[in-house]
């Protein structure tokens, strides 16, 4: 099963992967949007056989994953789809296999989306062992009344506190990972933060040359403290009450709809700190929204995960994991803005970096991570 391969094991089986993808015809697996013939689209639709004449495809995006927006026509018209795939691309999908994303993100709606009541419904989830292909179909949420929001645009306040009452009845739900078997199998530990973050941290301490000179002055000395602690770092990110998490959750992965907010792309959900995801998201919205309805959305939040029999986090302790998991928020935007306009476009990733340092500055975070670490 997906979520029991080691971060040793997925590196190991990237490469065979990429050469088996080279390889294997797309009968064995499809790889692209053209592969999947009408017969499978009758299926995914639960339409008769036949039903389905063709697919023409109306966008398509290369990043971490193949993002693909088609449209299917049909006996009964036309639906459109968006569909995600393993990434084509050598070096992006040799990232997405050794990271397990598409597929990770495959079992999680396999697995546990249903049971979130926050994803999407997927209409497929495909994956393919030997190859690393991976398919996932989704519905048109906008044809369902849900809009979106890019990450250097504005959300409004009641956008953003229908997406952290998401996040509230995620975290509520499975509170504690007491709902996962005692291998963690459906809710692993982040296997790339164990790692990962300690070298992240040891980066970004440093100041790269390119990031500083977007950043406000003296944060590049209060952001030594990632680097001098570098290894405390992971620790520390997870000593939050625990519970499944996002893990991504700024708001261009949000779609928004007056009663409810759907969040999407799980590709690195896992257990971990309950208190990020909703950190994450407001260290990444806009400035002056976050400054005004901080306070008002951490009670939002706190009530809608204590309603019913929910866990009660008290006010000081949530607002102290606020200021240190809004690091996690920063970390995101940074590592996205080293990899300049490959992962998003340049006004999201400008926008994402401002914000979240911008946030970092207001919460006096890198202060509230020294004094957690003094503990």
């Amino acid at each position: 099963m997906a979520n029991r391969f080691s971060a040793f094991g997925a590196i190991l089986a990237a490469p065979v992967r990429v050469v088996a993808d080279r390889v294997a015809p797309s009968s064995a697996a499809p790889r692209l949007v053209e592969d999947l013939d009408p017969r499978w689209f009758d299926r995914v639709l639960r339409l008769p056989s036949g039903s389905v004449r063709s697919c023409e495809v109306r966008d398509i995006d290369h990043g971490t994953s193949l993002r693909v927006r088609a449209e299917v026509f049909h006996d009964r018209g036309s639906t459109t789809l968006f569909i995600k795939q393993t990434p084509t691309r050598v070096p992006a999908r040799t990232f997405n296999l050794i990271a397990r994303l598409c597929e990770h993100e495959v079992y999680f709606y396999r697995q546990r989306a249903a049971e979130t009541g926050c994803a999407p419904t997927a209409l497929a989830a495909d994956w393919h062992a030997l190859t690393g292909r991976s398919t996932l179909v989704l519905p048109d949420l906008g044809a369902e009344g849900f809009t979106f929001v890019e990450i250097a645009e504005r959300c409004s306040s009641g956008q953003a506190a229908t997406a952290v009452e998401a996040m509230a009845t995620l975290h509520r739900t499975f509170w504690g990972a007491k709902r996962f078997d005692p291998r963690r199998e459906y809710a692993p530990a982040n296997m790339m933060s164990a790692w990962g973050n300690p070298l992240l941290c040891r980066y970004l301490g440093g100041m790269p040359e390119r990031l500083e000179e977007q950043l406000p002055t003296g944060f590049a000395a209060a952001a030594r403290i990632l680097r001098d602690r570098a290894g405390d770092m992971n620790a520390l990110f997870n000593s939050f009450d625990k519970t499944f998490v996002h893990n991504d959750s700024h708001q261009g992965n949000i779609a928004f709809r007056a009663d409810r907010a759907v969040l999407l792309d799980w590709q690195v959900c896992a257990a971990g700190s309950a208190i990020k995801d909703f950190a994450y998201f407001l260290a990444t919205v806009d400035t002056e929204l976050r400054r005004a309805h901080e306070r008002e959305l951490l009670a939002v939040y706190l009530a809608a995960l204590s309603a019913g029999d929910g866990p009660v986090i008290g006010w000081d302790d949530a607002w102290r994991a606020y200021r240190v998991l809004a690091v996690t928020g920063y970390i995101a935007a940074a590592v996205t803005s080293l990899f300049g306009d490959r992962l998003q476009n340049v006004d999201n990733v400008r926008t994402g970096l401002q914000r979240s340092a911008a946030a970092l500055v207001d919460l006096d975070s890198f202060r509230a991570v020294s004094a957690a670490l003094a503990k």
